[in-house]
């Protein structure tokens, strides 16, 4: 007499076994892609954020106006340029870019700010978004405040 049930053949079992790693594989593939994409985003926002603040503060340790000026490159990308009071701007040192995401001016009217290193306040206040390049969706809304405050979300 035979028993009623059948157990698992060796094959059966490396067959399952090859299709539920295949998947998982391509799942962790997926979710580590989307992973870089979040975290370049966010160092890039964390390194304009720093930029910002390095600006400021080096304009209220000397007491002095700091003029930015936004500018979009032949490429798409955003050029910034931090010019001390009484300074060329073609000679400005202080230029921020990124090749890694594009930055967009999210006030396209606004393409000079001055940052009074006396009375603390920018003029006008600036709202910035980081876009991934690989994905446009993906995005980080950076706003500085008339007070020098930067957030990002």
């Amino acid at each position: 007499m035979r028993p009623l049930y059948r157990g698992v053949t060796l094959v059966e079992l490396i067959v399952a076994l090859t299709i539920l790693m295949t998947l998982f594989s391509i799942c962790l593939i997926s979710v580590s892609k989307y992973d870089s994409d979040s975290r370049v985003l966010q160092e890039e926002a964390d390194t304009l954020a720093m930029w910002f603040s390095g600006i400021m503060t080096m304009a209220n340790r000397e007491g002095r106006s700091v003029k930015i000026y936004l500018s979009q490159t032949p490429s798409g990308d955003m050029e910034i340029r931090a010019v001390a009071a009484g300074e060329d701007v073609a000679s400005a040192k202080l230029v921020y870019r990124s090749s890694r995401v594009f930055i967009r001016n999210e006030s396209p009217s606004v393409t000079t700010l001055s940052y009074d290193g006396v009375w603390q306040t920018l003029t006008p206040a600036l709202t910035l978004s980081v876009r991934s390049k690989t994905n446009r969706a993906k995005k980080i809304i950076m706003t500085v405040s008339v007070y020098g405050l930067i957030t990002a979300k």
